[in-house]
């Protein structure tokens, strides 16, 4: 797990959390990831995520709830 905590929604609740979480992603970046949009536990923080998620990821499909985005393989994560 290349991120801080297991629960995003629960364990990014500041900028400078956000901020080691995003470093983490960009050093070892998971081949897949999961997300739940429709859940009310989003947060302004998982919305960052996910949109530097949309950035370097594909969206190969759903599955009931989830949202499943596939690694581009960049080089350099911005």
């Amino acid at each position: 797990h290349p991120l801080p905590c297991a629960y995003v929604n629960f364990g990014i609740l500041d900028v400078a959390t956000l901020a080691r979480t995003l470093a983490a992603l960009r050093r070892d970046p998971p081949r897949l990831v999961f997300h739940a949009p429709a859940l009310p536990y989003n947060t302004r923080y998982t919305d960052a995520i996910m949109g530097w998620v949309r950035r370097h990821y594909d969206r190969i499909g759903a599955q009931g709830p989830l949202v499943i985005y596939r690694y581009r393989g960049d080089v350099v994560l911005p």
